[in-house]
């Protein structure tokens, strides 16, 4: 979500990851289709409808996501 590219997941580590999957649903920011045979179907849909790729980019655009490493580095350099 970082470089802007439209997420798709199948499975993730769950408790670890479970917040991530919530944040990206919740959002609409990327698919979560935990069928693997539904995968090639999810992705042609995502390539060849330009209006649904459009709708995932733009709110990935519109969270305004930002990598906050310099940050957080100055913050524990700083204390």
């Amino acid at each position: 979500l970082n470089l802007g590219k439209v997420s798709v997941v199948n499975d993730y580590i769950w408790e670890q990851e479970q917040g991530n999957i919530d944040y990206l649903r919740e959002k609409k920011l990327g698919i979560y289709e935990p069928k693997i045979k539904m995968l090639p179907v999810v992705i042609k849909n995502l390539l060849e409808d330009e209006e649904l790729y459009s709708f995932y980019k733009t709110n990935i655009i519109n969270e305004n996501i930002r990598n906050g490493v310099k940050e957080v580095s100055k913050f524990i350099i700083d204390e």
